[in-house]
């Protein structure tokens, strides 16, 4: 590795913009990140459909490669502001190859310190590198590692299936994961609570907030973008998975 090989395998930001946004990585991160919410709230949500909340204050880990879709919701005390520092690196001080999962974090007053160095510079320097290492040697005893499975891959096989089949037919599901359509009804169950076709309607229900949130399209429009057969069956997935109408989403992100 020579010097501008090792100089981008970081990149420290902080960012800042007002209301809502969603952001798809569904693709993958190419980094790790550690990072610190300083105003709104975000909710990550995994491909395999795991959710990480954020708010004002927490500090936060994700990890290299991840897929994610993430949703940014502004503070209404401060301009419906968000803002966050993000410190993004390529390798983990350690001789193992232990992987982490996307977490919150809990630094000592001496990681906040060694955090806070960086957020004073915000840029890639000697000295900064030296402080994120510090940050995550005081962090890595405590955070909790990946434990990937089979019935992890299968889980993130099948969720990928329904994310890309909005037309999502459960025997085509089963088929394409190798198992009875008893056995997947069962493996959802244990593993998520739900059926896949109530997996399939909160990926929807997903996409619709963010349409109903950041755009004039009717919902009747929307519902046959996102391949509803009714508006009428739409109306009642939104109010199932969210528990608010349509008109209620839109009304507390003030479009009307």
């Amino acid at each position: 590795m020579n010097n501008i090989s090792f100089y981008n395998s970081f990149t420290f930001k902080r960012y800042s913009f007002s209301g809502y946004r969603h952001t798809d990585n569904s693709g993958g991160i190419t980094y790790h990140y550690v990072g610190q919410m300083l105003a709104g709230k975000v909710r990550f949500v995994s491909d395999s459909r795991e959710e990480l909340i954020l708010r004002a204050g927490d500090y936060f880990y994700l990890p290299k490669n991840m897929r994610y879709h993430s949703y940014w919701y502004g503070d209404p005390e401060m301009d419906n502001r968000i803002v966050w520092n993000s410190f993004g690196f390529e390798y983990f001080p350690s001789e193992s190859d232990t992987r982490y999962k996307a977490q919150r974090l809990f630094p000592s007053e001496q990681g906040e310190a060694a955090f806070e160095r960086i957020a004073e510079a915000v840029a890639v320097t000697a000295q900064t590198v030296g402080w994120l290492y510090v940050f995550l040697g005081e962090l890595m005893g405590g955070m909790e590692p990946t434990e990937r499975t089979v019935t992890d891959a299968l889980m993130t096989r099948a969720m990928r299936y329904i994310s890309e089949h909005p037309d999502l037919k459960v025997p085509e599901l089963a088929k394409y994961c190798g198992i009875s359509e008893s056995g997947l009804y069962a493996f959802f169950k244990k593993k998520v609570g739900a059926t896949p076709i109530d997996v399939k309607n909160r990926m929807k229900a997903d996409e619709a907030v963010v349409l109903l949130e950041s755009t004039g399209l009717s919902v009747e429009q929307i519902s046959e973008r996102l391949g509803f057969s009714t508006s009428a069956y739409f109306r009642k997935v939104i109010k199932e998975q969210t528990g608010k109408t349509p008109m209620r989403i839109r009304k507390e992100a003030k479009i009307i």
